[in-house]
C-alpha cells in the first residue's frame, strides 16, 4: 500500500515537472520566435540587416541555435570599422547561453557562438564613393557576452559592384577567438572587439589584384604570434597556358611560388599616431620562385626618386629578428615576356635584427641590421643589348664578399656592332675567377652612405676589349659622365688587389700578367679622392700600330669634371714593353724590364683641362734597355737607362744599319747617308718636358752631354743625287714645330767619320774628327717666337791627327741663314789628309802641314773669307784616276810650290763660294776649305 502511494506521488511530480518545463519551453519558443527578432532589431545598430529561418533551443544544453541566417547591408547607415557585405549562414549555436538575461534584460550572456559554413559576399564600391560615413561607435556589443567564436568550413568572396566579376576567394576557412569581449575595440589592430588568442585557417585562397595579378594559396594558417602559407602564387592574370603574354602595361608584373611561408612570434597593429607596426622572430620563405615581368619601358614615367626621411622614434616599427629564404630563384624578362634581364638560382638569404632607419637620399634601402648572409649558386644578367654577366657562385655576408667565375660576355657579333646602333660604343669581353671583399662595412653617417673594406682581391682578371666604335660619341658621353662624381658615396678600401690579370683592346693593345695593389683608398664624397700608393709588377705592355687612314677624336678635356683626385706614390716594377707596327707580328720596339714611378700625383678641374690632365712632382723611369727597329735600315739598342726629376742617363746607345754597305748602296733611288752610331753614355739635366696650357708640345734642357760619342756617316755618288734642297740647321731649328730649348749640348771623348766613294775614287775619301769635346750653347727652336739668342759651337778635336779648333755661330732667327765659323788646324801631316785630296783633288800630299786657319762668313747662297797654311817639305803629286802618278804635272807643280812656307802662313782669299743648293752645310763648308788649298797649293 505505502510503495503504491510512493510510486504514485513520483510520477505525478514528473508529470508535474515535465509540464512546467514543456510550459516554460512552449512559452519561450513562443517567446523567442517572436520576441527575438524584435530584441535583435532593437540591438543591432551595425550596418547590417540579420535574419534567420529557424531556431531550436534547449535548456538542458544551455544551447540556442539559429538556421539559415542571413546577413545584408543596411540601406543607410554606415558604422565606423564596417565592410559592405552579404553573407548566409547555415547554422549559428550558441553554447552555455543564459536564458535569463536573454528573456528578462536582451542581452546574450554565453561560453561560445559557433558558426557553421557561413558564406560571405563582398561587394566593390565605386571609387568615387559620395557616402559620408558616420563614425558612430556600435554599441551591440554592450548587450553581447561571448567568451568564444568558433567560425567553421567558412567561405569568402569577392565581386565588382556588379558582382559578375569574382575578385577574391578563400575556401573552408576556420577562425576561432578566445576571450572575446564585443563590448571592447582592439584599438591597436582596428578590430572591432577584443580577444585573448586566435587562430584562423583555410584551405585555399586566391585573390585578384587590379587586373594584373591573381594570388593562390592552398593552405593558410596564422593566430596571434605564427603565420603559415602553403604553396603561395601570385600569377599574372593573362597568360598563354604555362607562358607568359608581353607586358603592354606601365607596371610590373610578378610570377610568384613559394612551397612555404611562415612568420613566427608575430605582433602586429597601429600605434596611438596611426602608424602600422610589424615585429617577428622569423620570416621564412621555402624554395620561392619569383618572376618579374617587366613593364614596357616606352609606358614607364620617369619620376624623380622620393627623398625619404624617417623620425628616429619610428626607427623600431619594423622589427624583425630573422629573414630567411631558402633555395629561392629568382629572374626577371624583359616587356617581351621571354627575354631574361636576370636571374639568379639556389639562392640563399638570410638577414638578422632588420630595422628601419632614418634616411636623408633618395633610393637608400630603408632598413638596419646587425648580420645578413646571401648566397647562390648561378647567376646571369642581360647588361644591355651587347653583353651579359654571369657568375657560377655570390656569397655576401656584412663581412665579406666571394664571386666566382664572374663574365661579362658579347651578345653580338663584332659585325653586329658595327652596323647596327648601339646604346654603348665598346664591346667588351671580361672573365675574373674569383673575386673577394673582406672585413666590409657600410651605412650611413652624417646622413652620407659609406662602405669601407680591408681588401678587394681578384684573381686572373681578362678583360678584351673586342671592338670600339663613334670615338667622339664616347667623348661627349663621358663628358656628360663627368659631370658628376666619379664615385657617388664615402669609400674607404685598405687594400685592392688584382693578380695574373690581362687586359686586350682588339689589335690596339694587351696587358697581361698584371699584378695591381692599390694601397689606402679614401673617396670623401664630394671632397677628395686619395690613394696612398698604387704598385704594378711584372706587368707584360703590348701596343699595336693603328692605320694612318684611322681618325683620331679629338682631344676634347671634360668641362664639368668636378673631382680632386690624389695619389702619393705609383709605381710599376720590371715591367715589359713591346710595340708592334700595323699589320705586322713581331715588335718595332721593345722597352725591357722598366720601372716607372710617380709622386704625388694631382687630377683636378684644372690639370683635366690640359693635354697631360694630371701634375706630379717627381717621375723616375728606369730600364734595362730599348730595342728599336727603326726602319728597314736601321735598328737602335740601349742598355740601362733612366730618368728621374728632369736627369737623363743613357747607357750604351747604338744606331746600326742592318744591311752592308753595297745592299744599301743598290736599293738607293737616290744618294743619301748611311749612319753608323754609338754613344756610350748621354746624360742630361733640367729636363723639361710635356703639353703648355697652349697644348704646345716643349722640351727643354739645362745641359745634354754625349760621352764617347762614335759616328760614321757614308754616302755612296754612285746613285743620281738627290736634287732636293738641304736646309742649314739654323732653318732647321727656326721651322720645328715644338718648343724646344737646350741650354748645352757637350760632345766628350767623341770620334765622327765622313765616307764619301765615288765610281772614279780609290777607295772612299774619309774625313776623321776624333778626340771630340765640344760644347754647343743656345740650342733653341724659333717656334712661336720672335727673337733668340745665337747659337755657340765651341769646337775642340783632332782632325787627321791633327788639332783642330773651331769656332761656329749662327742665329737660327735669320732668315738668310749667315753664319761665321773660324779656327785652324795644327800639326797636321800632309800625307794625312790623301784619304780626303785624293779622291776630291787627285793628289798626293807629303810634308807637314804646321797650321792651317779658315775665317769664313756665309749665308745659304755664298760664302767667302780668309785661308791660311804654314807648312814644311811640302811635295804634291798630281794622280791619274787609276792612282798612277803624272810625273810632268808633279814635277812642275812642285816647281811652282815651295817645299815650305819658312815659318810664314801663307794667306790667301776665298771668295764667292756659291752653295749648291742640294748639298749639305758641311759640304758647303768643305768646299770653302777645298778653294782655299787650291789657291795656297796652285793645284789647277
Amino acid at each position: 500500500m505505502f510503495k503504491n502511494r510512493w510510486t504514485k506521488n513520483i510520477s505525478i511530480a514528473l508529470i508535474s515537472i515535465i509540464a512546467i518545463l514543456f510550459a516554460l519551453s512552449s512559452y519561450a519558443t513562443y517567446f523567442l520566435n517572436n520576441r527575438l527578432p524584435k530584441i535583435i532589431a532593437e540591438k543591432n545598430d551595425t550596418p547590417y540587416n540579420f535574419t534567420y529561418k529557424d531556431l531550436s533551443f534547449s535548456f538542458f544544453n544551455s544551447s540556442l541555435s539559429l538556421k539559415n541566417v542571413e546577413v545584408s547591408p543596411k540601406d543607410s547607415l554606415m558604422i565606423k570599422d564596417s565592410i559592405d557585405a552579404t553573407g548566409k549562414v547555415e547554422e549559428i549555436e550558441i553554447v552555455g547561453i543564459n536564458f535569463y538575461k536573454l528573456i528578462a534584460k536582451k542581452e546574450v550572456s554565453a561560453y561560445s557562438i559557433n558558426i557553421e559554413k557561413p558564406s560571405v559576399n563582398y561587394y566593390l564600391r565605386e571609387k568615387n564613393d559620395s557616402i559620408k560615413k558616420d563614425t558612430t561607435q556600435v554599441k551591440v556589443g554592450e548587450s553581447f557576452n561571448v567568451s568564444n567564436v568558433n567560425i567553421n568550413n567558412g567561405e569568402f568572396n569577392l565581386f565588382s559592384k556588379s558582382g559578375k566579376k569574382h575578385l577574391a576567394n578563400v575556401s573552408n576557412f576556420s577562425i576561432d577567438f578566445d576571450g572575446v569581449k564585443f563590448n571592447e575595440r582592439t584599438v591597436d589592430k582596428k578590430i572591432p572587439f577584443r580577444y585573448s588568442d586566435y587562430e584562423i585557417k583555410l584551405d585555399s585562397m586566391f585573390f585578384e589584384i587590379k587586373d594584373r595579378q591573381i594570388l593562390r594559396a592552398k593552405k593558410v594558417k596564422f593566430n596571434n604570434t605564427s603565420f603559415e602559407l602553403v604553396d603561395f602564387t601570385m600569377k599574372p592574370l593573362q597568360m598563354n597556358g604555362q607562358n607568359f603574354v608581353p607586358n603592354n602595361s606601365d607596371v610590373d608584373l610578378f610570377d610568384i611560388e613559394t612551397k612555404l611561408l611562415n612568420l613566427t612570434n608575430m605582433d602586429w597593429g597601429f600605434t596611438t599616431e596611426d602608424k602600422l607596426y610589424f615585429k617577428t622572430d622569423l620570416i621564412r620563405f621555402k624554395q620561392p620562385k619569383i618572376c618579374i615581368i617587366a613593364a614596357k619601358s616606352k609606358n614607364k614615367t620617369d619620376k624623380e626618386p622620393t627623398k625619404v626621411t624617417i623620425k628616429p622614434e619610428d626607427a623600431d616599427l619594423i622589427n624583425i629578428k630573422k629573414l630567411q629564404i631558402e633555395d629561392g630563384k629568382i629572374r626577371t624578362l624583359f616587356a617581351d615576356a621571354t627575354t631574361i634581364k636576370y636571374a639568379v638560382n639556389n639562392v640563399d638569404l638570410s638577414i638578422e635584427g632588420i630595422k628601419m632607419n632614418q634616411l636623408t637620399r633618395a633610393n637608400d634601402i630603408p632598413i638596419d641590421y646587425k648580420t645578413f648572409r646571401v648566397k647562390l649558386d648561378s647567376m646571369y644578367y642581360r647588361l644591355n643589348e651587347m653583353h651579359t654577366l654571369t657568375a657560377s657562385s655570390f656569397d655576401l655576408t656584412e663581412k665579406k664578399l666571394v664571386l666566382k667565375n664572374f663574365k661579362m660576355k658579347p651578345l653580338i657579333s663584332k659585325t653586329q656592332f658595327n652596323q647596327n646602333y648601339t646604346k654603348s660604343n665598346t664591346l667588351l669581353d671580361i672573365e675574373a675567377p674569383l673575386l673577394t671583399l673582406n672585413n666590409n662595412s657600410w651605412g650611413l653617417k652624417n646622413n652620407q652612405f659609406y662602405f669601407h673594406t680591408n681588401s678587394i682581391k681578384l684573381d686572373e682578371v681578362n678583360v678584351k676589349i673586342i671592338d670600339q666604335k663613334n670615338e667622339k660619341l664616347i667623348a661627349k658621353r663621358v663628358d656628360v659622365a663627368t659631370k658628376k662624381f666619379l664615385i657617388d658615396f664615402n669609400l674607404g678600401v685598405d687594400t685592392i688587389q688584382i693578380k695574373r690579370s690581362r687586359f686586350i683592346a682588339s689589335q690596339k693593345f694587351d696587358f697581361s700578367n698584371v699584378n695591381l695593389t692599390v694601397l689606402g683608398l679614401v673617396n670623401d664624397y664630394g671632397k677628395k679622392l686619395h690613394i696612398n700608393n698604387v704598385i704594378l709588377k711584372n706587368p707584360k705592355f703590348t701596343i699595336f700600330g693603328q692605320p694612318r687612314r684611322v681618325a683620331q677624336r679629338e682631344g676634347k678635356a671634360p668641362q664639368d669634371f668636378n673631382d680632386i683626385i690624389k695619389v702619393n706614390n705609383i709605381s710599376l716594377i720590371n715591367g715589359h714593353l713591346d710595340v708592334i707596327p700595323y699589320q705586322q707580328k713581331t715588335p718595332n720596339l721593345t722597352l725591357k724590364q722598366f720601372q716607372l714611378a710617380f709622386k704625388e700625383i694631382n687630377v683636378d678641374p684644372k690639370t683635366i683641362q690640359q693635354s697631360i690632365p694630371f701634375s706630379y712632382k717627381s717621375v723616375l723611369l728606369k730600364s734595362a734597355g730599348i730595342d728599336f727597329d727603326m726602319s728597314k735600315v736601321y735598328k737602335l739598342n740601349t742598355s740601362e737607362l733612366q730618368f728621374s726629376d728632369g736627369n737623363i742617363v743613357v747607357n750604351q746607345l747604338r744606331l746600326t744599319p742592318k744591311m752592308s754597305r753595297q745592299v744599301f748602296t743598290n736599293q738607293l733611288k737616290e744618294q743619301s747617308d748611311l749612319y753608323t752610331i754609338s754613344i756610350n753614355q748621354i746624360s742630361g739635366n733640367g729636363i723639361q718636358w710635356g703639353i703648355s696650357p697652349s697644348k704646345d708640345f716643349f722640351l727643354k734642357a739645362n745641359q745634354f752631354k754625349l760621352n764617347q760619342l762614335y759616328t760614321n756617316i757614308y754616302r755612296s755618288l754612285l746613285p743620281p743625287e738627290d736634287k732636293k734642297r738641304k736646309t742649314f740647321f739654323s732653318e732647321k731649328l727656326r721651322n720645328m714645330k715644338f718648343d724646344l730649348g737646350v741650354k748645352q749640348l757637350q760632345l766628350v771623348n767623341s770620334k765622327l767619320e765622313y765616307e764619301e766613294e765615288t765610281a772614279k775614287s780609290i777607295g772612299t775619301g774619309k774625313l776623321t774628327f776624333s778626340s771630340i769635346n765640344a760644347t754647343v750653347k743656345n740650342i733653341n727652336s724659333g717656334y712661336k717666337k720672335k727673337s733668340l739668342p745665337n747659337v755657340i759651337v765651341d769646337w775642340r778635336s783632332e782632325f787627321m791627327n791633327g788639332d783642330l779648333r773651331a769656332n761656329w755661330v749662327f742665329n737660327p732667327m735669320n732668315t738668310s741663314d749667315k753664319f761665321n765659323i773660324n779656327g785652324g788646324i795644327t800639326n797636321l801631316p800632309a800625307k794625312n789628309l790623301d784619304p780626303f785630296v785624293k779622291p776630291y783633288l787627285k793628289v798626293s800630299v807629303d810634308g807637314d802641314f804646321k797650321k792651317i786657319q779658315f775665317n769664313i762668313n756665309g749665308n745659304n747662297k755664298i760664302a767667302k773669307g780668309d785661308f791660311g797654311i804654314d807648312y814644311d817639305n811640302l811635295k804634291v803629286n798630281v794622280l791619274r784616276d787609276d792612282g798612277t802618278k803624272k810625273k810632268l804635272l808633279s814635277a812642275i807643280g812642285n816647281a811652282a810650290v815651295k817645299n815650305d812656307s819658312r815659318g810664314k802662313t801663307k794667306m790667301e782669299k776665298i771668295e764667292n763660294v756659291e752653295r749648291k743648293q742640294d748639298k749639305s752645310f758641311f759640304n758647303f763648308f768643305l768646299a770653302c776649305i777645298l778653294d782655299g788649298l787650291k789657291k795656297a797649293l796652285l793645284i789647277i
